[in-house]
């Protein structure tokens, strides 16, 4: 009876465990999320750096905010690394897959354990800068080569420091590679040199000259009697070690190869670089011939940072970066593309919620719209149908519809919030800047000097407001939706009575483009923000400012807020400002933070920090509970405002009379 007992407690206790673990793995919006905030949308700008675990069980990926480890079967996230584990530059795994050291870019390396998340110890920190890692066969030493030439050894077990090996002065290490028997270390560099060290030793073995630029990866060959290492000028060269023969491919990358590896046969070689077309993104090769035999990206992908292959050589993982910033994995025999994780999207250039809260819209580099459903945190839809870059994107007031426009004529778009379609395209004009009115029938849009008021209903033009003489960057209408404020290249900001189109004002105290406009909740207050050369920045560089403006008077209400944001730290899609529903606290992007600015007070009351890279847009939720941020990390973050408010306490009623 006992046994029987312990045996249906162990398998609940299993079965409790398993259904945590898979709850863990699915809601990763929530790990490690910074004070203040209540949600993740992305997982970060991936950084190039990604691996498998020896033992097949695990893919690693290192992005803008940690590093994640997927499982390599169901590619389901199960842990986030980030005790300074941002921004890796190189990844690597113990030959046992149980620990992972990551080269980071404040100068250190980190080593954690693989299993469990928990951050091992801290290498470094002498800020040599950090640029490739690798383990020795058995794992007893780790090495690093750093931006000074040299290379540091480890005992990474007891993180004691072993040695340094004296390179190229002054010329970044940018890879290393243990040969397969542990003895020698090969490393490449900004030298155009390929060398070799003896780890015994710790002295040189042999410096091999062949190439014409930076060396940018180097590759043992499984069996250690070929080393392959690759440059900026996209040339592959194959050293064989025994006899000294080298053998030149050129790859025709038409940038540069970032990555090179051998297949864990060792037949086969894979490229990754710049490109498309034939010879594109990653190619694979016959490592004993040189001949090209694939290319497994097309005219689809381009510029992919890092590449490995899974133990059993069946599958090729590619981190794909600049604009796309995606992990995709290819079938290395059939050249099939597998499940992408597309959650580590590119830079966030724009960001909106719904009025209610519940939907989220986020742009990315690569001109892709997705819309979140905010209470369950999964995407629901991905909106293509831009071909060149996003300016604008803003939420009808009920909800339903968002607009989108972009770079190029005929892509001022209408989409149905709830299937994802394209309800109509609104042509005529280049659009930078997009806002609905408080009603939801008339949608203004700013492009040239032109600012023209659109029929939602219809898509038919309403009116046409000129006066502007260079283009309109930023939109706003008043709460009542009787004025419509207008700011530009021209440095000045123009009101207008939306009935009628007459112009009511001009407003002149910023010297460069007004880049966003916002209302307060009752209208009498607008604000502006411009980079202003008047007024320097707390860096002391030419400074982003805000303004305040009296609306019935046109005058501004003292001295501009200065922001934190250079002058020359501007992203491609301008900074905004964003009233509370309340209208006392107005909230901007301060370089990698979010501050709240008392408008009474003119002081800064909080500020949410986080984010790992500049924070290009903001919106707050019509409730005031809750702010959205997004980020060139690639991610954006919900923050909590306001608490929620608690249910009002219940009192005792005597129903009866009996005094109880």
């Amino acid at each position: 009876m006992k046994a029987l007992r312990f045996s249906v407690f162990l398998t609940l206790f299993l079965v409790s465990i398993l259904c945590l673990s898979n709850t863990f793995a699915q809601d990763h919006t929530q790990w490690h999320l910074p004070e203040g905030a209540k949600a993740r949308f992305g997982s970060g700008r991936t950084t190039g750096a990604i691996a498998f675990s020896p033992d097949g069980t695990r893919l690693v990926v290192g992005s803008e905010i940690g590093i994640w480890i997927y499982d390599a079967k169901t590619y389901q996230a199960l842990v986030l690394l980030t005790k300074r584990g941002g921004n890796a530059n190189s990844i690597a795994f113990s030959p046992d897959s149980t620990k992972l050291a990551s080269a980071s870019r404040d100068d250190t390396i980190q080593l954690w354990d693989v299993v469990t998340g928990e951050h091992l110890r801290t290498l470094g920190g002498d800020k040599r800068g950090f640029h490739s890692i690798a383990f020795s066969l058995d794992g007893q030493v780790l090495a690093a080569g750093d931006e000074d030439g040299s290379i540091q050894l480890w005992d990474a077990a007891t993180g004691e420091h072993l040695a340094t090996l004296a390179g190229p002065k002054f010329h970044r290490i940018t890879s290393v590679a243990f040969s397969p028997d542990g003895r020698t270390l090969a490393s490449g560099g900004l030298d155009d040199t390929v060398r070799l060290w003896d780890i015994s030793t710790r002295e040189p073995l042999e410096i091999f000259v062949g190439h014409s630029a930076n060396v940018t990866s180097v590759a043992f060959r499984p069996d250690g009697q070929v080393l392959v290492s690759a440059d900026q000028r996209r040339n592959i060269i194959l050293w064989h070690l025994a006899t000294g023969e080298r053998k030149q491919i050129s790859s025709g990358h038409s940038i540069a190869i970032w990555d090179i590896a051998f297949s864990p046969d060792g037949q086969m070689l894979a490229s990754c670089g710049g490109g498309q077309g034939l010879n594109g993104g990653i190619n694979l090769w016959d490592a004993a011939t040189g001949e090209h035999l694939k290319d497994l990206t097309g005219y689809s992908v381009a510029n992919v940072l890092g590449i490995a292959f899974s133990p059993d050589g069946q599958t090729l993982a590619g981190s794909v970066g600049f604009k796309e910033c995606t992990i995709r994995l290819w079938d290395v025999t059939t050249g099939e593309q597998l499940k992408p994780l597309t959650e580590h999207a590119s830079k966030v250039t724009n960001v909106a919620l719904s009025p209610d809260g519940e939907m989220l819209a986020n742009v990315n580099e690569k001109n892709i719209i997705r819309l979140w459903d905010v209470a369950t945190r999964r995407q629901k839809h991905i909106l293509l149908g831009h071909e060149q870059r996003v300016n604008s994107i803003a939420f009808s007031p009920d909800g339903q519809t968002l607009a989108s426009s972009a770079d190029s004529r005929s892509e001022l778009i209408l989409w149905d919030v709830a299937t994802g379609a394209r309800k109509i395209t609104l042509k005529e004009h280049v659009v930078l800047s997009l806002a609905f009115s408080p009603d939801g029938r008339t949608l203004a849009s700013g492009g040239g000097a032109e600012i023209r008021l659109w029929d939602v209903a219809t898509g038919q033009i309403e009116k046409i407001l000129t006066g502007h003489t260079r283009s309109i960057l930023s939109l706003a209408f008043s709460p009542d939706g009787r004025t419509l404020a207008s700011g530009s290249w021209d440095t000045t900001i123009r009101l207008w009575d939306v009935g009628t189109g007459e112009h009511l004002k001009t407003l002149t105290d910023h010297t460069t483009e007004v880049t966003s406009l916002a209302f307060s909740p009752k209208g009498d207050i607008l604000a502006s923000r411009s980079q202003d050369q008047s007024f320097p920045s707390r860096a002391g560089l030419l400074g982003e400012v805000i303004i305040l403006w009296d609306v019935a008077t046109g005058e501004s209400l003292g001295r501009p807020l200065v922001s934190g944001v250079s002058f020359y730290s501007q992203g491609p899609i301008p900074k905004n400002v964003a009233f509370s529903p309340d209208g006392r606290a107005l909230a901007y992007g301060n370089s990698k933070t979010i501050v709240l600015w008392d408008v009474a007070t003119r002081q800064e009351v909080k500020t949410f920090s986080g984010h790992t890279e500049d924070v290009s847009k903001i919106a707050i939720s019509r409730d005031g509970r809750t702010l959205a941020s997004g980020s060139h990390d690639g991610t954006v973050l919900l923050w909590e405002l306001t608490p929620a408010p608690s249910e009002p306490e219940k009192v005792p009623e005597d129903i009866n009379d009996d005094g109880l």
